[in-house]
C-alpha cells in the first residue's frame, strides 16, 4: 500500500485536472460547499458514478480523467464542528445524490447525510461505516474507517460550464434510453419477430428504408434501434470473404445455451475455486465510453444474463445485467464482451435438479463496439474458419477469445496464433479431453449428467508465476503459450501435465487430504499422460516407497512424487486393470457426501483426515488396502510437538499446505481405523506393487504403429524392478512356482534371491514376521532386508512370499540349488557375499554382474559346473581405489577436491573452498568398499557426509549427521578406468552426483552430471582407545583432535583445589575439545574406544571454561623442580604429587597447584555428588509421553522437539535444522 501512496503523491500535482489551488485540501476548514474530486489514497483512483443500470447507479473508483465530470462531486456542507463537517454529496453530471444500499454506495434521487473529518492519513467520509475502496474490485463500499482504503484526498475543481452541460446532455440521452427501455421494448415488438430483434416481421421487411424509419420514429423508437432495424432489414452485415459463412452477424447476433449457475455448483461438485463467471465470448470489443444497445429474447424463470466486459489477463470484469428486450449499456473500460447465461437448476443449492435441456436457448443481439471475432467449437467453427479469422479478425484488441466444450480462453492473440496456426479444433479438443477426463474421474458425468456444465476460464498473463489455478479458472504465463497452446506439444503427452495439474487444483478438493495440495491433483496429470498414450507416469518409483516403509517414514514426510504415486497406483489398479472401473467416481462421491476435515488453525484428528481417506478407499473399492497404506506410512506416528491453538495446547503434527494445519495422531486412532477395515472382511489386494515402468508398455495414442512402445516421462526412466508391470495384474491370476534363497550377509542384513525359472504370476515379494505382520516389500528378484529389520526376524518363523495379482500370497519354499560367492581383499576382509540361484549342472563361465564393480579387479575365472555339493566360491580381489579405506582400528584422512573446490565442514554444513586449510575440517576418511559404497567422515567433527532428502533437485546440498550415514556409490569418472585417480560419487540407487555446482569451487550440490573428485595428502591415524582403571573407575585423558567418548563414559574437569582436595565437576557432554585435559569415569572401567572428531561449538567450549587441568596431547611432559604437579594415582581416587624429572605420558592430563604447602596426595571432591556410584552418564533416552525418544543438547540438557542445532538422541549426535 505504501508504494502506491508514494506514486500517487508524485503524480497527482502534475495531473491535468481543473483545480482551484492545484493542491489537495490540507485542513477541514478548506472544505466548503462546492465542486470537488475525491481520490482514493490506497489505489490512485478517482471516485465516480457508473452509467450502467437504472435505479441506483454504483459509486466506483475510476482512472483519473480531467475531462470526465462523472468524477466531479458537489459537496454541500450543512453543519460543522471543530473536527467534523456534515455533508451531502451529489454527482455533477447526473445530479443524483450519494446514498447506500446494503454494503455498496450508489447514487439516488435522495441524499444520505455523511460526516467528513480529517485524519493524519487523509479524509474519512462516513455514516456509521466509511466510504471504502473495495479491495478485490473498484466499487466504493461501506467498511471500517480505520482501513487505509477508507482514506481520501479531496481536491477543489473548477467547472467548465459548457463541457459540463455537454456531458449532462450525453448522460441524459443515455439515461433516457435506460429509463424508457420498457417502452422501447414494447415498441420494437411491433416490428420484430422476437425480442432479440434478429428478424423483422414480413410486413415491415417489405417496407423501404424511409418508410420503416418514419414508422419507427413515430412510435418513439430511438435512432440506435432504427439504425439496427435497417441493418437487419437489408442484411447489411459486413462480409469478410465471399462464401464464408462467418460474417459480422455471426458475432452481433448469437444464440446462447444456458450453463449451470457457477456459485451453486462450485459447492455441489466441491470445486476448489469459483467457476467461470462467463458462458461464451461474443467476439465484440468495446472501448471505455462506448454505448451499446443489446436486444435479448425471452429469459426463462431461474435464468439470468449478464454481459461482462473482460480485459486482458483477466477472467472477469464489469458486469451488466440484461433483461428481455431492449438494453442500453455504457462501457466503463475497454475489453472484450462475454455473455454469462446462467440458470439455477438446483433446489436452493441442492437436489432435486432440473435438466439443463428444459431451459431454452437465448438469442442476444449486440449493436455498438467493434467486431474482433472469437473462435467457438460450440458454434461449429472449423480449422478453415480459424485460418480465415486470423486474416480478417482479431484486429482491435491484443487478446482473443476461444470457446471449447469445457473451457473459455482469454489469451494473448499473437502468441496463440503463433503457437497454433492451423489445428485449433484439435488443440481445443486436447483441453476438453483433460477436463472431461477429470470430470469423469470425479464422477460428475454420472452423478450430475445433464445438470452441470459450468465452464472454466483459461487466461494468459505476464506475472511472475509459471502456471496457477485461482478464482474462475487457470492462468498461464505468456511464456508457456508456445507449449500449452500448441497442438503437437499437447498431443505428445508431456505438455498435458501442466494444464491437467492446474485444472486439477480446481477439482481436487474431495481427495485433497492435509498436506497434499500439490500432490492429489497430480492424479489428473498422470491419468492425462497415461490415456494420451505416449509416455509412462511421472512419480517416484515404488522402491523408494519400500525403503521409506522400512525406515518408518510418516506419510506426509515422504516426497511429493512418492505421494503422487499413491493416487496413481489406485487408478492403475482399479481403472487401468479393471478391478473396479468406477472406483474414483465412487470415491469422489463418497468424500463429497462425507468429506475429510481440512480446516486451518484448528486441531484435526487423523481420523477425520488421512485415516478417513484410507477407510473410505477400502469401503468404496471393496478391497482391504491396509498393506498399501502401510507402505505409504499412514500408520506411522511422526515426531509430535506441543502447539497452542486458541486456548488449547496439544501434541500435534504441524503441516504447511497453503495454510497451517495441526494433526492429532495417536496409536488408538490408527488401531481403530485398521480394526474398522478388518471388520469389513474384505479381500486383500497387492496393489502396492503396480507400476507402468517395469518395462515399456505398448503406446496407445491415436495413429500409433503396432508394436510401438511408450517412452519415459522426462526424469523417470523405464526399467525399474523385475515384476509388477500393470499389464500383469489380472484378478484371476495367482503366483506359483517360485523358490527363495535367503542368507545373512557380512553387514548383518538378509540377502534374498527369488528363483523364478518355470514360475509365474508374481507381481512382488513380501516379508512377514512371525506374527504375520508385513515388514518388507520388493519388486525385484534380488533384494536385501536391512539389518534393523532382519535383527527382528532372525531366529523366528518369518516367511517370504510371492504376491499374486489375485491378492493371494504364495509362500516360497527354500531353494536347493545355489552358489554362495565370497569376495575378499588381500588382507582377508570380506568385501562382498552373494548367494545366487542356479540349476544342477549349470555351467558358470563368468562372474555375476553383482561382483563386478569399479576399482575392483577379480582374478580370471576358471569355468566350472554347478553341483549340489559345489556351493561355495571364494575369490581374492585387487582393490585399486584412489584412497585407502578406513577401519575400526585405522583411519586414513584426505583432502577431497570436487572439481575446483576442496570439501570442508563449515559449522554444520559441508561446503567447497578453492583453497585448502591444514585442519581437520578439510580432512575426510572413507569407510566401506566399492561394493557397499563408502561412508565419508570428517576428521574434526566425526560427522558423516549424508545425502539428505533433497537430492532429486539440482542445486540442493548434502548434509552432515552422525546417524544413518550415506553409503556413497563410487565410480570411475566418466565411466573409464583410465581415469582411476579421478572418481565420482553419487547417491546410491540414483543418478544424482556430488558436483561443484557452477564450477567455481564454492558450491557442493547435486546435479545430474558428475564432477571429477580427487584426494590428496593422506593422514594416517590409529583408532583411539583409553584404559580406565577398573578399581578407581577413572583415568586422565587428552588428545590433539576433538574426540567423542562412548555413552558409558562421563567427562569431569577440575574446577579448583585446596591443600587437601581437588574439586571435580561433571561436564554434561560427550565431546572433548582438542588439547584439553579431562578425567574420564566409567563404572567398571576397562578399554574404551573413542571416536575421532567432535563438533565443538561455543556451547561445548563454554562447558570447559573453568577447567584447571593441563594436557599432554602433543607429547609427554617432564616435571621440573620448581613445579607442584599432580596426576591421578593409579587405582586410587586421588591426585598424587609427581616427582621432579618424572615424565607424564602423552595423552594424559595433570594439575599444576599454586598453593605453597599442598599435601603429597589430594583427595577428590565430587562437589554436589555424594559419591562415585551416584554419578551417572549423560541421561539415556527415556520414552516421552508420545513415544518419541528424548532429545538433549550438548550440555546434556533435555530440549524440546523444536530445538535446532546439534542434538543427542539415543547417544547419537545429529544436526537438527
Amino acid at each position: 500500500m505504501k508504494v502506491f501512496i508514494v506514486a500517487m503523491l508524485c503524480l497527482w500535482p502534475t495531473m491535468a485536472i481543473h483545480t482551484a489551488a492545484q493542491t489537495f485540501l490540507t485542513s477541514l476548514d478548506q472544505l466548503t460547499t462546492g465542486y470537488y474530486r475525491i481520490y482514493s489514497l490506497a489505489y490512485n483512483a478517482t471516485m465516480a458514478m457508473s452509467e450502467t443500470t437504472t435505479g441506483s447507479a454504483n459509486v466506483f473508483c475510476d482512472t483519473p480523467n480531467s475531462s470526465d465530470y462523472m468524477q466531479v462531486w458537489y459537496i454541500n456542507v450543512s453543519a460543522e464542528t471543530t473536527t467534523t463537517k456534515t455533508v451531502t454529496i451529489q454527482n455533477a453530471v447526473s445530479e443524483r445524490w450519494m446514498n447506500r444500499s446494503g454494503s455498496n454506495f450508489h447514487t439516488w434521487p435522495t441524499a444520505l447525510t455523511l460526516t467528513v473529518t480529517l485524519t493524519t492519513d487523509g479524509f474519512i467520509i462516513y455514516n456509521g461505516n466509511g466510504l471504502h475502496h473495495q479491495e478485490s474490485g473498484h466499487d466504493v463500499v461501506s467498511y471500517s474507517t480505520s482501513g487505509y482504503a477508507s482514506k481520501w484526498q479531496i481536491e477543489a475543481a473548477t467547472i467548465d460550464e459548457t463541457a459540463l452541460a455537454a456531458q449532462k446532455a450525453e448522460y441524459n440521452g443515455f439515461a433516457s434510453l435506460v429509463n424508457n427501455k420498457a417502452a422501447i421494448t414494447t415498441a420494437l415488438a411491433k416490428y420484430f419477430t422476437d425480442a432479440s430483434c434478429k428478424q423483422l416481421k414480413d410486413t415491415y421487411q417489405s417496407y423501404n428504408d424511409d418508410d420503416l424509419t418514419s414508422a419507427m420514429s413515430a412510435d418513439g423508437i430511438p435512432e440506435a434501434a432504427r439504425t439496427m432495424a435497417l441493418k437487419v432489414k437489408n442484411n447489411a452485415w459486413t462480409e469478410y470473404e465471399a462464401g464464408w459463412a462467418i460474417t459480422e452477424k455471426t458475432f452481433r447476433v448469437g444464440t446462447y445455451k444456458p450453463v449451470s449457475k457457477a456459485s451453486r455448483w462450485q459447492n455441489l461438485i466441491k470445486a476448489g475455486y469459483a467457476l467461470a463467471p462467463n458462458s461464451d465470448p461474443t467476439g465484440i470489443y468495446a472501448n471505455a465510453g462506448d454505448i451499446l444497445t443489446v436486444y435479448v429474447s425471452a429469459i426463462p424463470n431461474g435464468g439470468s444474463i449478464i454481459i461482462r466486459n473482460v480485459q486482458r489477463q483477466s477472467a472477469t470484469g464489469d458486469g451488466y445485467t440484461l433483461t428481455a428486450g431492449f438494453n442500453a449499456l455504457k462501457i466503463q473500460a475497454e475489453g472484450c464482451l462475454f455473455v454469462d447465461y446462467e440458470v439455477d437448476n438446483t433446489t436452493n443449492g441442492a437436489a432435486p435438479f432440473t435438466a439443463l435441456s428444459t431451459y431454452p436457448d437465448v438469442d442476444i443481439h449486440i449493436e455498438g463496439g467493434q467486431v474482433n471475432g472469437a473462435f467457438s467449437l460450440t458454434r461449429g467453427d472449423t480449422n478453415a474458419d480459424w485460418a480465415k479469422m486470423q486474416t480478417y479478425l482479431f484486429q482491435h484488441y491484443d487478446y482473443l477469445q476461444l470457446r471449447s466444450e469445457k473451457k473459455i480462453f482469454n489469451m494473448n492473440a499473437d502468441l496463440v496464433k503463433s503457437a497454433c496456426p492451423t489445428k485449433m479444433v484439435e488443440l481445443l479438443g486436447q483441453w476438453d479431453f483433460v477436463v472431461n477426463m477429470e470430470h469423469n474421474i470425479m464422477g460428475l458425468d454420472t452423478e450430475f449428467a445433464g445438470y452441470f456444465n459450468t465452464p472454466m476460464m483459461a487466461v494468459s498473463h505476464t506475472g511472475s508465476l509459471h502456471m496457477y489455478a485461482s478464482t474462475y479458472g487457470t492462468y498461464y504465463n505468456e511464456t508457456t503459450l508456445s507449449d500449452v497452446m500448441n497442438y503437437e506439444n499437447l498431443f505428445a503427452g508431456g505438455s498435458l501435465w501442466g494444464p491437467a495439474h492446474e485444472i486439477g487444483h480446481i477439482n481436487q478438493a474431495a481427495i485433497n487430504i492435509i498436506g497434499q495440495s500439490e500432490v492429489s491433483n497430480n492424479l489428473f496429470s498422470n491419468i492425462a499422460v497415461f490415456l494420451n498414450g505416449h509416455l509412462t507416469s511421472r512419480a517416484e518409483y515404488i522402491s523408494e516407497t519400500f525403503e521409506n516403509m522400512a525406515n518408518g517414514v510418516f506419510w506426509i514426510d515422504r516426497g511429493i512424487w512418492e505421494r503422487t504415486h499413491l493416487y496413481f497406483q489406485l487408478y492403475q489398479f482399479f481403472h487401468a486393470r479393471g478391478y473396479k472401473s468406477d472406483f474414483y467416481p465412487e470415491f469422489f462421491r463418497a468424500l463429497r457426501a462425507d468429506p475429510t476435515i481440512r480446516t486451518q488453525n484448528v486441531f484435526v484428528d487423523a481420523t477425520d483426515d488421512y485415516l478417513k481417506f484410507y477407510k473410505k478407499a477400502c469401503e468404496v473399492s471393496g478391497y482391504d488396502l491396509t498393506e498399501f497404506f502401510q507402505a505409504y506410512g499412514f500408520f506411522v506416528i511422526p515426531q509430535l510437538q506441543d502447539y497452542t491453538v486458541g486456548s488449547a495446547t496439544k501434541q500435534a503434527y504441524k503441516v504447511g499446505d497453503y495454510g497451517t494445519f495441526y494433526l492429532l495422531i495417536t496409536q488408538q486412532m490408527i488401531d481403530a481405523a485398521i480394526d474398522a477395515v478388518k471388520a469389513m472382511e474384505l479381500p486383500k489386494a497387492n496393489i502396492v506393487f503396480i507400476e507402468d515402468r517395469v518395462s515399456a508398455p505398448d503406446a496407445t495414442y491415436t495413429g500409433v504403429v503396432a508394436g510401438t512402445k511408450k517412452t519415459a516421462f522426462s526424469g523417470y526412466p523405464i526399467g525399474k524392478g523385475d515384476v509388477g508391470q500393470y499389464t500383469d495384474f489380472a484378478s484371476t491370476t495367482a503366483a506359483s512356482g517360485y523358490e527363495v534363497l535367503a542368507s545373512e550377509n557380512s553387514t548383518g542384513s538378509l540377502d534374498v534371491s527369488v528363483g523364478h525359472s518355470g514360475a509365474s504370476g508374481a507381481v512382488g515379494f513380501k516379508v512377514y514376521d512371525a506374527s504375520n505382520c508385513l515388514v518388507f516389500l520388493s519388486n525385484t528378484y534380488n533384494f536385501t532386508v536391512p539389518k534393523k529389520i532382519y535383527d527382528h526376524l532372525k531366529g523366528t518363523d518369518y516367511k517370504i512370499v510371492a504376491a499374486g495379482p489375485n491378492g493371494a500370497d504364495f509362500v516360497m519354499p527354500a531353494a536347493s540349488n545355489f552358489i554362495e560367492w565370497t569376495v575378499k581383499d588381500s588382507d582377508g576382509n570380506i568385501l562382498k557375499q552373494l548367494s545366487l540361484l542356479t540349476t544342477n549342472g549349470q555351467e558358470i563361465n563368468d562372474y555375476p554382474d553383482a561382483l563386478k564393480a569399479p576399482f575392483v579387479t577379480l582374478p580370471a575365472l576358471t569355468p566350472f559346473t554347478c553341483t549340489t555339493t559345489n556351493k561355495e566360491k571364494t575369490v581374492v580381489a585387487t582393490i585399486s581405489t584412489p584412497f585407502k579405506s578406513s577401519t575400526d582400528t585405522q583411519g586414513y584422512y584426505y583432502y577431497v577436491k570436487v572439481r575446483n573446490g576442496y570439501l570442508y565442514q563449515d559449522v554444520s554444513e559441508p561446503k567447497l573452498s578453492t583453497t585448502v586449510a591444514d585442519n581437520g575440517y578439510y580432512r575426510w576418511a572413507f569407510y566401506g568398499n566399492p561394493y557397499e559404497g563408502y561412508r565419508i567422515k570428517n576428521l574434526a567433527t566425526g560427522l558423516w557426509l549424508c545425502a539428505g532428502t533433497s537430492y532429486a533437485t539440482n542445486g540442493e546440498h548434502p548434509t552432515l549427521s552422525s546417524s544413518d550415514p550415506t553409503y556413497w556409490k563410487l565410480d570411475y569418472f566418466e565411466s573409464t578406468a583410465a581415469n582411476a585417480p579421478r572418481f565420482q560419487l553419487s547417491v546410491p540407487g540414483t543418478s544424482r552426483y556430488l558436483n561443484d555446482y557452477g564450477g567455481h569451487g564454492n558450491n557442493i550440490a547435486y546435479y545430474g552430471n558428475a564432477s571429477q573428485i580427487t584426494v590428496s595428502d593422506e593422514l594416517s591415524i590409529a583408532t583411539l582407545t583409553v584404559s580406565i582403571n577398573a578399581t578407581s573407575h577413572i583415568s586422565s585423558y587428552s588428545y590433539q583432535q576433538n574426540v567423542t567418548v562412548p555413552d558409558d563414559v562421563n567427562i569431569f574437569i577440575v574446577t579448583g583445589n585446596t591443600d587437601e582436595t581437588v574439586t571435580l565437576q561433571r561436564i554434561d557432554t560427550k565431546m572433548i575439545p582438542a588439547d584439553t585435559g579431562v578425567i574420564l569415569y566409567s563404572e567398571g572401567g576397562g578399554e574404551k574406544t573413542l571416536s575421532l572428531g567432535a563438533l565443538v561449538d561455543t556451547e561445548v567450549a563454554n562447558l570447559y571454561a573453568e577447567n584447571k587441568l593441563s594436557h599432554t596431547a602433543a607429547g609427554s611432559y617432564t616435571v621440573t623442580a620448581a613445579q607442584n604437579i599432580y596426576a591421578l594415582k593409579a587405582g586410587v581416587t586421588a591426585f598424587a604429587k609427581v616427582q621432579t624429572g618424572v615424565a607424564i605420558p602423552q595423552n594424559k592430563a595433570y594439575l599444576e597447584v599454586s598453593s605453597p604447602n599442598p599435601s603429597r596426595s589430594l583427595t577428590i571432591d565430587y562437589g554436589e555428588t555424594t559419591g562415585i556410584s551416584p554419578i551417572s552418564i549423560l541421561p539415556r533416552d527415556d520414552a516421552s509421553a508420545n513415544g518419541e525418544s528424548a532429545v538433549y543438547n550438548l550440555s546434556g540438557q533435555r530440549v524440546g522437539a523444536g530445538y535446532k542445532g546439534m542434538i543427542i538422541r539415543k547417544g547419537t549426535k545429529t544436526i537438527k535444522r
